[in-house]
């Protein structure tokens, strides 16, 4: 068994079924550290989301889902905005293509 306090005297077995990481998770003190312990691990983070939750303040939860959903829409608007530039671009190049062919055909719009 290993102690919050003392992760460096993990064993190989606590090592393998990942006890080590559980206990730098319960042990750590910033969002930043709990963020860098479960990068790689789909439970950890699992975890960490459920404690993030249970100690978040819901107005602040709320704010900050209205603000990532605010900058997902911004960024799909800034996508849309550059797709239908470039499409406008080219509708305008092959409009004046169009016109140079019937002009050179002696047909007049």
């Amino acid at each position: 068994m290993i102690e919050l306090n003392h992760t460096e005297i993990a064993t190989n077995e606590d090592k393998l079924y990942g006890i080590d990481k559980w206990a730098k998770l319960f042990k750590a003190t910033t969002w930043e550290e709990i963020k860098m312990i479960t990068k790689e691990n789909p439970s950890l983070n699992s975890a960490a989301e459920s404690i993030y939750k249970s100690n978040a303040d819901e107005y602040v939860i709320e704010a900050c889902l209205r603000r990532e959903e605010q900058l997902a829409h911004e960024k799909y608007q800034r996508e849309q905005i550059a797709n239908l530039t470039a499409e406008n671009a080219n509708l305008t190049n092959e409009n004046a293509r169009l016109r140079k062919l019937l002009e050179e055909n002696g047909i007049n719009v």
